[in-house]
């Protein structure tokens, strides 16, 4: 595994240890491979030399993630549950710069409390991330995906009611600025529909050529007097219940 190899290198480096910049491709490197190997044996293998290379530290909420989406990847859902309820007890203050390490963490809790069907535990995490962080996308997305399943109780909230439904049809894009990315969330379909705004295409040559990618592949690709009025990217590059980075690339 090359990218095992990379990993392993960078954490071995004490030059690179000490660059700030190595930090983040570091991590980089590490969803990647979380992303593309989904084999135990693999998983445990990353597992393995992050412990031996002593990466996760205690009171540091970005190691953690990553050890907990390893743990995800591995669907054992029950160690999420048990090791980050007992954290979220305990915590009474995030520092700023560790709140998105720190919120990511408590959706994979989120999400660990769904696959187990505990769906009250689940709608009491995504309540109260929902709170603190009422436009935050990922956060909706789960309100979402818990609502769907317990229903609506109680006076309707427009507001919320009109977050979960751009979130909802966030598959519906309109791209109007070239070498874009966007977030995407997929809840009861799994294609994406795509339209190049009319300013944009008036923009554009004929023969540029425009390339869209869902999380780092490429999805489709065509020159501009081929296009389609509208684009539709379906599985293996989508699915339900998931959510996808999509980047709209235009050549000159």
């Amino acid at each position: 595994a090359l990218l095992l190899a990379v990993i392993s290198g960078l954490l071995s480096d004490a030059k690179a240890q000490a660059d700030p910049k190595s930090a983040p491709q570091l991590r980089e490197y590490i969803q990647a491979y979380i992303a593309d190997h989904s084999g135990l044996n693999d998983l445990d293998d990353l597992k393995t030399l992050l412990e031996e290379k002593n990466f996760f530290k205690g009171n540091d909420f970005n190691s953690l993630y990553l050890k907990t989406l390893i743990t995800y990847k591995k669907g054992s859902y029950g160690d999420i549950i048990a090791e980050i309820e007992a954290l979220r007890q305990t915590i009474s203050f995030v520092k700023k710069e560790q709140s998105a390490d720190y919120t990511a963490i408590l959706l994979l809790l989120i999400d660990s409390y769904y696959s187990t069907k505990l769906m009250t535990a689940a709608e009491s995490v995504a309540k109260e991330l929902y709170e603190n962080q009422p436009d935050n996308s990922d956060v909706l997305f789960r309100v979402l995906r818990i609502r769907n399943i317990l229903g609506v109780e109680g006076a309707a909230d427009t507001v919320l009611d009109a977050k979960l439904e751009a979130v909802e049809n966030s598959r519906f894009l309109t791209v109007a600025k070239a070498n874009s990315s966007h977030d995407v969330f997929l809840f009861n379909a799994a294609e994406i529909e795509i339209v190049l705004d009319p300013v944009l295409l008036a923009q554009l040559k004929p023969k540029q050529l425009v390339q869209i990618y869902v999380d780092g592949k490429i999805a489709f690709e065509s020159y501009v007097d081929g296009l389609p009025e509208k684009i539709i990217i379906a599985p293996p590059f989508t699915g339900i219940e998931r959510k996808v980075r999509v980047q709209v690339t235009v050549f000159n």
